[in-house]
């Protein structure tokens, strides 16, 4: 039997963008033998993210508990991550690399994948709702450090059905429902940047189904 001890929990908040960034700038910076893998399939992962070969996710945690009591870093901290999925051509592993993290906990510079950079992050998210049934969320998500920034604002209504906003073939919406959305970014050492370098890799099973 295998003695199971609890490792840690957290409670936050994630919105993403999947994106189509440039393959042959990400194939630059992969160490050698691997390859882009961009999500295809007909698992929820798959359909929902098709065709990406880039994740951004903008993280809120909002507390954090580790098996000692004891965290490392902040327990609340926000860190916007950016992440390929990628193939190893000897063994068609599949894991996901990280290119670069802008956190503003001390802690996570460079963290686990070291690839960390400290940066002065400002978030804010307000809820209007002025009819039953339908709440109208504007959020933003910025990020400045020394050489780089990333700015993300969204605004949605929550409410809604997805047939209310027209062909969702002609956009991909950023959240569900969303209407208006925008984001710029400017990342030092990231994809596209002359210097090649190895890469940390988080590997994961083939087999094993994402969260």
């Amino acid at each position: 039997m295998i003695d199971l001890r609890y490792s840690d929990g957290i409670s936050g908040a994630r919105t993403m963008i999947a994106l189509q960034a440039e393959a042959r700038a990400l194939q630059h910076r992969l160490p050698d033998g691997w390859e882009l893998a961009p999500y295809a399939g007909d698992d929820l992962r798959g359909t929902s993210l098709s065709g990406a070969n880039m994740l951004v996710p903008f993280h809120e945690v909002y507390a954090v508990r580790t098996h000692d009591g004891q965290p490392a870093g902040r327990l609340q901290v926000s860190y916007i991550a950016f992440v390929s999925q990628a193939r190893d051509r000897a063994t068609g592993e599949v894991a996901h690399l990280h290119w670069f993290t802008y956190t503003e906990d001390a802690a996570g510079v460079p963290g686990k994948y070291e690839d960390g950079t400290l940066a002065q992050i400002t978030r804010s998210q307000t809820f209007t709702k002025e009819r039953q049934g339908d709440t109208r969320v504007q959020e933003t998500f910025s990020a400045a450090a020394e050489g780089g920034q990333v700015h993300l604002s969204l605004a949605y209504d929550s409410g809604r059905r997805p047939g209310d906003l027209g062909d969702s073939r002609q956009a991909e919406p950023a959240a569900p429902g969303c209407e208006e959305s925008g984001h710029s970014a400017l990342v030092p050492g990231g994809p596209g940047d002359e210097r090649r370098a190895e890469r940390p890799v988080e590997r994961r099973s083939r087999l094993r189904a994402q969260p």
